[in-house]
């Protein structure tokens, strides 16, 4: 859009530089029209166009203002002013065309402009806004991990002492029954297992732990 507009710029300048080329060409060749074909030398034809701007900037200043354009009016001929005017008609429609065309673009670029700064602050909140959810995930996670690792050591715990025996045996209930059931393996006729006595001293030593817990 930058581009178009310095383009677009560079069109209406040019159009300015052609008119004002189509004004000195007019004037000098109704104005001095034997001056050109004459054999002068350029820097008398020079001095000559000098002259002419600081006439043509002259007549706003002069008091008979009035009486000089009407002077300069006569130059040119009727055919030569409507070629005129219909130039300058069609420079002034350009000229308005490229300010159009200039304005839409400054207006698109703006809106370019606006678009672009939104979207930069929409990114920035969505990353500040997925970093604290980040952090939050995290210490909700490690919070987590503390639970679990406190629940696990405590279910190990309890696990363990319903497990194992008091302190003062060094074998666990689970051998002792084991130890008393191979031992009746090795028994050489055959008896019925008599799970009563087989656990009796379990039992004796589940309620002295009971006892011992109270």
């Amino acid at each position: 859009l930058s581009d178009l507009c310095e383009k677009t710029r560079r069109q209406c300048h040019d159009v300015e530089n052609e008119y004002e080329t189509f004004r000195l060409k007019q004037f000098e060749t109704h104005f001095f029209p034997k001056l050109s074909s004459s054999p002068v030398k350029k820097s008398n034809i020079s001095s000559i166009k000098k002259l002419q701007r600081s006439h043509s900037l002259n007549l706003n200043s002069t008091p008979n203002q009035s009486s000089n354009l009407s002077t300069c009016s006569n130059v040119f001929d009727i055919s030569s002013t409507s070629i005129f005017k219909t130039h300058l008609t069609e420079l002034k429609s350009r000229i308005n065309t490229l300010t159009s065309e200039c304005s839409r673009l400054n207006e698109k670029l703006d809106k370019s402009d606006k678009e672009k700064r939104y979207l930069v602050d929409r990114i920035t909140i969505l990353e500040r806004q997925r970093r604290d959810d980040n952090d939050s995930l995290q210490n909700e996670l490690n919070d987590c991990r503390k639970l679990l690792e406190k629940y696990t050591n405590d279910n190990s715990n309890s696990i363990l002492s319903t497990i194992y025996s008091p302190p003062e045996h060094e074998i666990s209930l689970y051998d002792e029954v084991l130890l008393e059931s191979k031992q009746s393996i090795t028994k050489l006729a055959y008896e019925p297992t008599n799970y009563k006595v087989l656990f009796a001293r379990v039992y004796d030593k589940l309620k002295i732990n009971n006892k011992s817990d109270r």
